[in-house]
């Protein structure tokens, strides 16, 4: 009688779970974009809005870590001694901002 060995065939490769965990990171940092640069009109537009705000929706757009990342929200706070502001409960650093306008 022939004993079917199931999962256990698989069993020495489950060391491929930390390789698994490695390609995944690697594809991540591979995806990674360095920071865009604005152009002065793109900066004067974004302080224009940001000296204007008076609590209506916006979309964010700031790079952290090799990534574009958008967040749409009311801004909380804005602070211009340390350079930062707050949307639904994210601080942005306000050299990562990439992009702000109305979101209607």
């Amino acid at each position: 009688m022939r004993k079917d060995r199931g999962m256990m065939k698989w069993a020495p490769y489950k060391s491929l779970d930390s390789q698994a965990d490695f390609l995944m990171k690697m594809a991540y940092d591979k995806g990674k974009k360095p920071k865009p640069q604005l152009m002065e009109d793109e900066a004067r537009r974004i302080n224009d809005l940001l000296c204007s705000y008076h609590g209506q929706n916006i979309e964010v757009s700031y790079y952290e870590n090799g990534y574009i990342h958008k967040i749409i929200g009311i801004i909380s706070e804005i602070s211009r001694t340390f350079m930062f502001l707050v949307v639904g409960g994210t601080r942005i650093d306000l050299r990562n901002l990439v992009g702000l306008k109305e979101n209607n």
